[in-house]
């Protein structure tokens, strides 16, 4: 009865035995796949997480590009501006270049070199022309006046007023000054030194020059001179019929 038992009892312990090691061996097959297809699912919702992150995010990356985008473009147009206004000099320091240097000696290009460069003079053919001009740049008027200067007794300026004017963009620099000028009598020169006048006549001019608020170049220049008004105010002229009857052209050069 005892070997009976105990045969069973053996028999039970290898039967367990036998149990156990079965369930570890099919156990482990499954663990190996069972941590691959949960890697697989973790990448997958990675996966997923990243592509919805991505659809959210989209709109506020490109908004953020668009921004980036605005900004180099300013900063080039900054650039480009800054690289343009090394070339120019501020309109308002320009135009006090201009009234200082007015009364001051400066070299003049020689004139026949000039007309074959631009195709015209910067010189007065009559003296009626004074009273209206027009300018599309302050060196272009610094150019004419100063040669204006070489064909008068004398040409001297004076400034009297400066007004500063806006409208929006628009900007007007309005001054206000006047000229004594002098214009020699042809008839009357001896040999090549020119002597005689016709008498000074002191006249007021009105200088506007225009151009955009925050750009550095002037576009518009208007010059006007009353003759009119400086031969009626000046004693001993004989009127207008003595402006009317002076070509610069052939009397001053």
């Amino acid at each position: 009865m005892a070997v009976g038992v105990n045969a069973f009892t053996l028999s039970s312990k290898n039967i367990t035995n036998v149990k156990h090691s079965s369930l570890v061996k099919t156990t482990d097959l499954p663990a190996e796949e069972w941590k691959k297809a949960r890697r697989r699912e973790q990448c997958r919702i990675n996966q997923a997480n990243y592509r919805k992150r991505k659809r959210e995010n989209r709109p506020i990356l490109l908004g953020e590009i668009g921004r980036l985008d605005q900004e180099i473009e300013q900063l080039e147009a900054y650039k480009k501006a800054r690289q343009q206004n090394k070339h120019h000099t501020d309109p308002v320091q320009a135009i006090g270049n201009f009234y200082h240097l007015l009364n001051l000696e400066q070299k003049l290009p020689d004139m026949k070199t000039y007309q074959e460069a631009y195709g015209y003079s910067p010189a007065l053919h009559l003296i009626l022309d004074l009273q209206r001009e027009e300018f599309n740049s302050v060196e272009s008027l610094k150019l004419h006046w100063l040669w204006y200067r070489t064909q008068f007794r004398e040409f001297k300026y004076s400034m009297m007023s400066y007004e500063r004017l806006e409208a929006g963009e628009q900007v007007i620099i309005s001054i206000k000054g006047a000229i004594r000028l002098d214009v020699y009598c042809d008839a009357e020169q001896q040999g090549n030194t020119k002597v005689a006048s016709y008498g000074v006549i002191v006249c007021p001019v009105l200088q506007q020059f225009e151009f955009e608020a925050g750009e550095q170049i002037v576009k518009r220049i208007t010059s006007e001179v009353d003759l009119v008004g400086g031969v009626a105010s000046s004693e001993g002229q004989s009127g207008l019929s003595i402006l009317t009857s002076i070509d610069l052209s052939t009397d001053l050069n």
